[in-house]
């Protein structure tokens, strides 16, 4: 999977005018007590990180690598609420055009400097808001970031903004030290293999094609956290390795996004193990057309593909069904913003081919019309799969298809920095709030040679006048009415392609008594600070 899911906040700004960090359970130490024996808690990546700074990309293997390390004014709960963290309270004025935030004194880096509100202010303003795929959405109300003093952070907005504080976790609002960054090009430095933080825990050592290791952090502001001593992420390709790695007791845990799911079943039934399902608020399966390409430039050729894809057939075979629902349009079918109202592309290849003959590529004598190339990042093993229904499912009307699939870092260099590619099959987090997941994909100023933007050069004047009109509206009913118009806009123009709505499944090993997958609503890494080791490790 290309990103993290980013579990957004409800959207009813009430639920957060004001926050106290004695709001929040999960932050009281009481439920922390109990010394432990020195531990280790063992995890699974399925590639190596590009990088550990989640304050500027989504992308998943940094989001997970970076999670113990880095964090955000606040963090964003299973059921969606807001809770502090950083920010020990905040208020939002009446008109909705001040935020202002009050952070916590006993907080320190790593490195032992004072976390203060420069820190704040200059991530936002350098690395969030400026490089973060979703931030560059998320903060664009922002007009000003004030510090009175070391311990306040005050946000100027131009116009109330409905998602704003879906930003202030740390999945787009990850903080970064000023003291470290300033001066230095935050997109390429060295310091983004070598992260200090404000977490639970610090970054220790890292080697390639190995394991990332973590050590506890015996000043972290939570006191009696984090209960595990240690955490390793081994970095394991290949899917195989990973399952008898956790069979053999060699790992504690396997995340969905690592974890082959048509194995879920099987695991289910062995005795030590344990099958839970994270939050998700809104991560798919997308086909990113890129428009600039001589066929796909063609409205009528995208259609044709919607007709000929049978999504149905990609949702119910990959994995067994097990990991998908459906989804129709560009947002969320978690998201309350969801335009329940669109139709499905039928399955149709009759009408793709007429559609494709319409549009000027008709059949040639060796019965092929024109040929594409399908991208996917190899360790990706269900987008792997898609690739090859729909490489059956076009052949069968005419188009050619050569399949692609590289690593990480060559697939974003090739792909989206270089724009070399036709269709790009990842999964993306679109969701909750599509102000940050959905529109950066679909707002022509975020036309960008980077990762998880409009890598598709969409343009439409009227999707993006309708973007600038809703985020404004704090009303979710008087959102739902343009946004409904924009997921019809999108829908028509099939810009990109949503295949399915991801399920998550994850695996770990039953002496958990915390569950290490569902207290918080990133679903992704966020709970190891109280996750307890209660056994042993044991074969499964």
């Amino acid at each position: 999977m290309a990103e993290h899911n980013w579990c957004a906040l409800a959207m009813d700004r009430r639920r957060f005018v004001t926050g106290t960090l004695t709001a929040s359970a999960t932050l009281m130490a009481p439920s922390l007590a109990g010394a432990q024996q020195p531990t280790t808690l063992v995890g699974v990546l399925e590639e190596d990180p590009p990088g550990f700074n989640s304050a500027i990309t989504s992308t998943i293997s940094t989001f997970a690598t970076s999670s113990p390390v880095h964090q955000g004014l606040t963090q964003i709960m299973a059921d969606g609420t807001i809770e502090p963290l950083l920010a020990k309270s905040w208020e939002i004025s009446p008109d909705g055009l001040t935020y202002t935030f009050h952070l916590r004194d006993d907080v320190k880096w790593h490195d032992g400097h004072p976390f203060t509100s420069a820190d704040v202010k200059f991530s936002i303003e350098n690395a969030n808001g400026k490089l973060h795929p979703w931030g560059k959405v998320a903060y664009k109300p922002l007009k000003a970031i004030e510090t009175p003093d070391d311990h306040t952070v005050i946000y100027r907005l131009n116009a109330p903004s409905a998602s704003l504080m879906s930003a202030t976790d740390r999945a787009v609002g990850a903080i970064i030290p000023k003291h470290l960054w300033e001066g230095k090009n935050i997109a390429t430095d060295p310091l983004n293999q070598k992260p200090v933080g404000t977490g639970p825990y610090k970054l220790v050592s890292y080697e390639r094609g190995k394991e990332v290791r973590y050590e506890r952090n015996p000043d972290y502001f939570i006191k009696g956290a984090p209960l595990v001593d240690q955490l390793i992420f081994r970095i394991m390709p290949d899917p195989a390795t990973r399952i008898s790695a956790l069979q053999q007791g060699e790992v504690d845990m396997i995340y969905w996004n690592a974890l082959p799911q048509s194995e879920v079943a099987r695991l289910s039934r062995l005795p030590n193990l344990q099958i839970t399902k994270s939050p998700n608020r809104g991560a798919a399966y997308q086909a990113v057309y890129n428009l600039k390409n001589q066929y796909l430039s063609n409205k009528d050729v995208r259609k044709a593909f919607a007709h000929a894809i049978d999504r149905k057939f990609i949702r119910e075979s990959v994995d067994g069904g097990l990991t998908s629902s459906e989804q129709l349009g560009p947002v969320s079918p978690a998201s309350p913003l969801y335009n329940k109202a669109l139709k499905d592309y039928a399955f149709d290849p009759a009408l793709a081919n007429k559609l494709l003959d319409q549009a000027g590529f008709p059949r040639g004598a060796d019965g092929n019309r024109f040929t594409i190339e399908i991208a996917w990042p190899s360790f990706n093993v269900a987008a792997g799969k898609i690739a090859d229904i729909i490489k059956q499912n076009l052949a069968a009307v005419g188009v050619g298809v050569k399949l692609f699939s590289a690593d990480r870092a060559a697939m974003i260099q090739r792909c989206y920095v270089g724009g070399q590619f036709d269709i790009a099959i990842e999964a993306h987090a679109i969701g909750p709030d599509p102000d940050i997941g959905t529109e950066r994909f679909y707002n022509s100023r975020n036309i960008q040679p980077l990762p998880y933007v409009n890598n598709s050069s969409y343009v439409n004047a009227e999707v993006d006048k309708l973007f600038d009109e809703q985020r404004s509206l704090i009303d979710l009913d008087k959102r739902k009415v343009v946004y409904d118009k924009i997921q019809e806009i999108i829908w028509d123009d099939l810009p990109i392609m949503a295949l399915y709505q991801v399920v998550f499944n994850n695996v770990s090993r039953k002496q958990y008594a915390v569950d290490i997958f569902e207290d918080y609503g990133n679903g992704t890494w966020e709970s190891f600070d109280r996750a307890k080791i209660v056994g042993v490790h044991t074969k499964a």
